[in-house]
């Protein structure tokens, strides 16, 4: 869980254990999109920006984050900035 947002981490340890690699693998596949999105890739960590493991994204101050449908077992997602 290191370099996730805190509150990515806190809502991560509250879940089940079982749930917790699926809620993971969405918070980091929306994080890296955005990132990207911006140009800066994964070079300056990836604590920021908040993205969230629920369900559906957080919003961001600059993009709108889908969770994009994909076969069970995989996640992917797209980040669009709205400045």
């Amino acid at each position: 869980m290191a370099g996730l947002h805190e509150d990515e981490r806190d809502e991560l340890l509250a879940l089940p254990r079982t749930a917790r690699p699926t809620a993971f693998a969405r918070c980091r596949t929306r994080k890296e999109a955005v990132l990207k999105s911006t140009g800066q890739g994964l070079t300056h960590g990836t604590r920021q920006p908040y993205v969230g493991t629920a369900a559906e994204a957080a919003r961001t101050s600059e993009h709108q984050v889908y969770d994009l449908p994909v076969p069970t077992g995989r996640v992917a997602a797209l980040a669009l900035w709205t400045g």
